[in-house]
Order: structure tokens, then C-alpha cells, then sequence
């Protein structure tokens, strides 16, 4: 009988809010979900952090097309290369549209076919 009146009183519990949950409401304005991954892609990693969201894949897309595939995409939506570079192997396209970034690191892996793409999203 216990049981079954703490799982009533859990189930029925209305906690005294002063503004409905309608009213609140928070700002992401660069979305993880908003930026396609190429068809291959295999997810290494996803990290959410104060300033935004990190996320690296694997593909069989070369650097240069990896780097390709997102200008594409980028530049349709109303975004501006706010810079690019390369480093050895490794190249760097930094994207900005209002307050908000991303950046995609490309980086081929010696002896493999595959490689890394680095996604990082910061909106303000």
C-alpha cells in the first residue's frame, strides 16, 4: 500500500511554478542538427561545452572534398568564410553568419583511407 501512495504522489505532482514552461525558453542559434554529415560518416565523438558543440567524424571523403562538401552547404544557407587555411595536412575553413561559427578541420590519416573531420559550433 506504501509503495502505491508515494507512486500516486509522484505521478500527481504539480510543482508550484510562478511562469508556465511555455514561457521559458532558450537560445541555440547554431544547431548541430541544422549541418548535414556526409553519407559515410561515422560519429567519433560529440562534446557540448559552454561556448558550444564539438563534433568529429570519420569519412572516406578526402580532405579537399570533406572541405568541399561543407562550403557547399555553408555558403547555400547565408554563411561567409570568415577565414581558411592549411597547416601540413591538416586545413581549416572558419565560417560566420551574425554572432554565431563554425569551423571544419580536415585532417587525412596517414596509411588509411579515411578521414577527420572536426566540426565546432559557437553561437552567442
Amino acid at each position: 500500500m506504501r509503495r502505491y501512495y508515494a507512486y500516486i504522489t509522484f505521478a500527481n505532482y504539480k510543482p508550484n511554478v510562478k511562469i508556465a514552461n511555455t514561457m521559458v525558453k532558450g537560445l541555440e542559434t547554431v544547431r548541430a542538427a541544422d549541418l548535414p554529415l556526409p553519407q559515410d560518416a561515422q560519429l567519433l565523438s560529440s562534446d557540448n561545452q559552454i561556448f558550444g558543440r564539438t563534433l568529429s567524424i570519420k569519412t572516406t571523403l578526402t580532405g579537399d572534398d570533406s572541405q568541399k562538401f561543407y562550403r557547399n552547404i555553408l555558403l547555400s544557407k547565408g554563411w561567409k568564410i570568415e577565414s581558411e587555411g592549411n597547416i601540413g595536412i591538416f586545413a581549416n575553413t572558419k565560417y560566420k553568419k551574425g554572432d554565431d561559427t563554425i569551423a571544419i578541420t580536415t585532417s587525412p590519416q596517414a596509411n588509411s583511407e579515411y578521414t577527420i573531420v572536426t566540426i565546432t559550433l559557437r553561437g552567442n
